[in-house]
């Protein structure tokens, strides 16, 4: 993913005698969008005959039974009945719905806030190799050391310094043109570093729940619990994308128009619009992870009780 976006606004995106602002270049997108399809092809194809030869490896699939809609509603119940699984799932959508805001807005304030060109978005994408690395090698270990709600959280009120405090000295003339893509690129690291770390703990607290639902009827409900994040990733990002399309509207920004026949008053009320709902939008999700009950001594007493279960 990174890869294709260094290679989006690097190659794709770059500026011609038609379009001088390479971002709004319809031709661009339209022939990146044939490379992304073929590349998704090809990949699913690989790891699809790769993985093959493994099947016979596999353990074997229990014997599936239909489900009557009373027993259906009775596994959702049992879901639904953990505290941390409500407490976690409403946290997910705030913040899934955060993130698609952000990645339907970002190329908006990149071009129009914060004045760089696509070959500058280029290579603060690239950036964005380094800070995934970062999480790799932390992530771990704070998951390790420390309760993963607490890592969490302070990763949430990171977001503040990396996502929110940019933009408020951008609009108090703190940051001038020349300090702008020096300021996005020492920030960029810190930013993808905090997103990794968020969202590989967060998988990982939803892990724990299978646990503590498994204390309460004895049973597992992998795919029940799986399958509602699943359902709320995709509902959250739409809705942070019509959000960020809700406020474009509101805000009256134009469309399809050159950076420099954009009004600046209409680049700040945007800006600032941006960074109302974001600061919201970050608080709310901390407020949601407060809630959110299964610590690290929890899981280790819920373990604990479904191993003394099952020896009887």
């Amino acid at each position: 993913g990174i890869a294709f976006t260094v290679l989006m606004y690097g190659y794709f995106l770059q500026p011609s005698n038609a379009y001088p602002d390479g971002i709004l270049n319809p031709e661009g997108y339209r022939s990146a969008s044939w490379i992304g399809a073929i590349l998704i092809a090809v990949t699913v194809l690989i790891s699809a005959l790769g993985m093959h030869r493994y099947v016979p490896l596999l353990s074997q699939a229990r014997e599936m039974r239909s489900l009557s809609p009373k027993e259906a509603l009775a596994t959702v119940r049992g879901v639904f009945a953990s505290s941390s699984f409500r407490a976690l799932m409403l946290y997910a959508l705030a913040y899934r719905s955060t993130d698609g805001f952000f990645a339907a807005l970002v190329a908006y304030m990149w071009t129009y806030f914060w004045l760089i060109d696509t070959t500058q978005i280029a290579m603060l994408s690239a950036v964005n190799f380094l800070g995934a690395i970062v999480a790799m090698v932390v992530a771990p270990r704070l998951a390790r050391n420390h309760d993963k709600r607490t890592v969490v959280i302070w990763t949430n009120l990171g977001f503040l310094l990396t996502g929110c405090t940019p933009i408020m000295l951008r609009l108090a003339g703190l940051i001038p043109d020349d300090a702008v893509f020096p300021t996005l690129l020492s920030i960029a690291v810190f930013d993808i570093a905090l997103i990794v770390v968020t969202l590989s703990l967060m998988n990982s607290m939803i892990a724990d729940i299978v646990e503590d639902v498994q204390k309460a009827d004895g049973l597992r409900h992998e795919g029940a619990v799986v399958s509602a994040q699943t359902f709320v990733n995709k509902l959250s990002t739409a809705a942070g994308v019509w959000s960020a399309g809700l406020l474009i509207t509101l805000v009256g920004f134009p469309a399809g128009v050159p950076v420099s026949q954009v009004p600046t008053e209409k680049v700040s009320l945007l800006a600032s619009s941006y960074l109302g709902v974001l600061f919201l939008s970050i608080m709310l999700c901390v407020l949601l992870l407060l809630r959110y009950k299964l610590g690290r001594q929890a899981h280790l007493e819920n373990l604990k009780m479904i191993q003394e279960a099952a020896r009887g």
